[in-house]
């Protein structure tokens, strides 16, 4: 029949639809809205001093690395719980709570 559009044609724009639709909807991950949202666990490691606070490394117990920014240095090398805020550019992860855990 001409005019009516194939059935094929129109299941490839209704997945497409579905698609859009899901991307648009769905709720981010919470990294993109540089929220940690929850606490995180992990180990304190390469503290440094800045002109401002002190740098460190931090490895989730997923084995997921940041570079941290914290305005009190940490006691030691150790196993921190920490809370805060990712860079907009997610270089740097800027620490609002710590506390060690050992």
């Amino acid at each position: 029949m001409k005019g009516v559009p194939d059935r094929y044609v129109i299941l490839a724009l209704s997945t497409v639809a579905v698609a859009v639709l899901t991307l648009v909807v769905a709720p981010g991950d919470p990294s993109s809205d540089h929220e940690i949202g929850k606490e995180a666990v992990g180990i304190v490691f390469d503290i440094r001093e800045s002109a401002n606070g002190y740098t460190f490394s931090f490895e989730d117990a997923d084995g997921a690395k940041r570079r941290c920014y914290y305005s009190e240095m940490p006691v030691d090398d150790g196993v921190y719980a920490i809370v805060g805020n990712t860079s907009e550019d997610g270089k740097m992860f800027f620490v609002r709570e710590m506390r060690p855990l050992a």
